[in-house]
């Protein structure tokens, strides 16, 4: 197994059970640059809700906003693949996913608009949720996984996004190849 394919069953896994059960605000399909623009809380026309969209790939470097892009969304990656090359057939391949949420509304005051902080509250609630769901398992579609895993946000200037990350171990098989030299035999 190859963690792409990891990836594809993680994702797969993912939009089956975690993404059904997350509502989060939608951003709007042609949204503004200029937040002053985004609507109030009373006028109703946001937010809208749905499930998150769910993918598997990478995001761009860090202060990357990316506008029409299917927020909000989690998309799975993997940061590095071991093999420890020891007498076990297992390698280990470390997944992340980056989880991405979008603040809808501004709350207005007889002196000010500002920007609501509802991103950072979907945010949470989602990598709680994820967290909850993966925990809850010891294989996710076939995929063995170590006990811990771990979440956080991601800090910087993204408004009206908020970003954030939950990490842990996949084990799968090591790979065997055709016409595979056994080091153990040689030495």
């Amino acid at each position: 197994m190859t963690p792409f394919e990891v990836l594809k069953r993680v994702t797969d896994f993912t939009k089956e059970h975690i993404a059904p059960l997350l509502l989060m605000r939608k951003e709007p399909p042609t949204r503004n640059n200029d937040i002053t623009k985004m609507p109030v809380a009373e006028s109703g026309d946001y937010p809208e809700y749905v499930h998150p969209s769910v993918t598997y790939g990478t995001m761009p470097h860090k202060n990357f906003v990316p506008y029409d892009f299917a927020v909000p969304l989690i998309m799975w990656t993997f940061d590095e693949m071991n093999d420890e090359g020891d007498t076990t057939d297992e390698r280990t391949v470390n997944l992340r996913a980056y989880v991405a949420a979008y603040s809808s509304e501004m709350y207005e005051d007889e002196k000010n608009k500002l920007p609501d902080n509802k991103a950072f509250i979907d945010l949470i609630n989602a990598l709680e949720k994820i967290y909850q769901e993966i925990s809850r398992r010891h294989t996710i579609n076939g995929i063995g996984r170590e006990k811990q895993i771990s979440y956080g946000i991601y800090d910087g200037l993204f408004y009206p996004y908020a970003y954030g990350w939950v990490t842990f171990t996949a084990v799968l098989p090591r790979m065997e190849y055709e016409g595979e030299i056994d080091l153990d035999e040689i030495i």
